[in-house]
């Protein structure tokens, strides 16, 4: 990944925000004061294509070795079906492994304007694909542990 898109936080709220003036915003809680690396990846990153917004990277230790957990985030106003498509892309591109590796792909929308029904397939497609857990919501506050 290029370094000028890397930001390393060790702040114990990370808030990531539209940098469009939208109200979307999406809170990780840092507790342990962890390094986390932010990821640029609508400009930067990615300059072309579908992309989402950031890419969190959490190191965790696993049998000895440094493994990221991925969070892949894209704030949106309402069109939720082309975010999860940005989502896609996204993980396709920068994921350590786009099928296998688990990982999280969010959504933070202003109004939500899919079924539950439609939700839910979506949820199961990237389950099934790409080994990501969907979450639509319109705040979302995750604990980093």
């Amino acid at each position: 990944m290029k370094t000028e898109c890397i930001t390393e936080r060790t702040d114990s709220l990370i808030v990531l925000k539209d940098s469009k003036g939208g109200r979307s915003k999406m809170t990780f809680i840092n507790s342990k004061n962890e390094l986390v690396k932010e990821v640029e990846v609508d400009g930067c990153e990615i300059t072309e294509g579908k992309k989402c917004d950031f890419l969190i990277l959490h190191p965790k230790k696993v049998k000895k070795k440094t493994v990221n957990d991925e969070y892949f985030v894209e704030l949106k106003g309402r069109k939720v079906k082309y975010a999860c498509e940005q989502l896609e892309a996204s993980i396709r591109k920068l994921s350590d492994n786009p099928t296998q590796k688990p990982k999280h792909a969010i959504v933070i929308c202003t109004k939500n304007p899919l079924s539950s029904s439609q939700g839910q397939k979506l949820k199961i497609q990237f389950k099934k694909t790409l080994n990501a857990k969907l979450i639509i919501s319109k705040q979302y506050t995750h604990k980093l542990s």
